[in-house]
């Protein structure tokens, strides 16, 4: 993984970030700048994974307090008192095979255990659980599974964008 990187997305990010959403629109929701700026200032972790410095993929997520509207969250609000919502992560489809994605949620984790933040992954509605399509996710989902006091459903956009 010579080359590969993560850190703090800023603006200059957002056209790429888009972009990358906007390539697996389907599997996340519409988003252009505006709205990535207007998630970006009210996210707890908003990371990208680099490749010999080119932007990746990316992870953005709110903590339970985030002024966010949204359903997803509501739900969650109104059943855990603390928690970090993963709103989207995307991986570039050319990048499938990097690990990145398990990158971001390693450092997710490692965010939320040093902030003394539960952890548990939960579906939002039954039947949402993604496939992992790699075994690089697999294993990664293995892991959260074997870290996580209520683990067993993911959410749908918890996944790889494609089948790299």
């Amino acid at each position: 993984m010579n080359g590969i990187h993560l850190r703090a997305a800023n603006e200059a990010d957002f056209e790429t970030i888009v972009r990358i959403n906007d390539a697996e629109v389907e599997q996340t929701s519409v988003m252009d700048r505006d709205r990535l700026g207007h998630l970006d200032g009210i996210s707890c972790f908003h990371k990208v994974a680099c490749i010999d410095g080119k932007v990746a993929a990316f992870l953005l997520a709110m903590q339970n307090d985030a002024p966010y509207v949204n359903d997803n969250f509501a739900w969650f609000v109104s059943r855990y008192p603390t928690f970090i919502y993963v709103d989207r992560i995307v991986v570039e489809a050319s990048s499938g095979r990097n690990k990145l994605g398990s990158l971001l949620y390693t450092d997710l984790f490692a965010h939320a255990r040093a902030r003394a933040i539960p952890s548990s992954l939960r579906a939002r509605q039954s039947g949402s659980c993604a496939k992992p399509t790699s075994s690089g996710w697999r294993a990664a989902m293995a892991w959260f599974a074997s870290i996580l006091p209520h683990a067993g459903h993911c959410r749908q956009r918890m996944r790889p964008t494609s089948a790299a």
